[in-house]
């Protein structure tokens, strides 16, 4: 089974995107701040991630680029969700994916089982 980490900081969606995933077969668990994701990242490596870039603590950029740059995470698929269009474009060339919100949950779904 494979794992996702959804890193977001709207609960309402963290949850929704993390049911998905779970009905697609992933196993996961979320975080509502980049502080805590980077605890989840030193605990294990997931296959998947689904990242907010505009998270409370560190932000999604930092959680991205620190995720880059860690040799034991670089297999990761990193899909980011952004409302920002130009912060998107902006981190196009660290992440696999970017998704600009509203986020249809069937295209995530779909993205995420491609590399899982």
């Amino acid at each position: 089974m494979s794992l996702v980490y959804v890193i977001e900081d709207e609960l309402s969606l963290a949850t929704l995107y993390l049911e998905i995933m779970k009905r697609a077969g992933f196993s996961g668990t979320m975080a509502l701040d980049g502080n805590y994701a980077l605890v989840l990242l030193e605990q294990e490596v997931p296959d998947v991630i689904i990242l907010d870039l505009m998270l409370p603590g560190l932000s999604g950029l930092d959680v991205l680029r620190y995720i880059r740059s860690t040799p034991r995470l670089e297999d990761v698929y990193v899909v980011v969700t952004t409302a920002d269009y130009m912060a998107g474009h902006e981190v196009h060339e660290l992440a696999d994916q970017v998704l600009v919100k509203p986020v249809h949950i069937d295209v995530l779904r779909d993205v995420c089982l491609r590399v899982a």
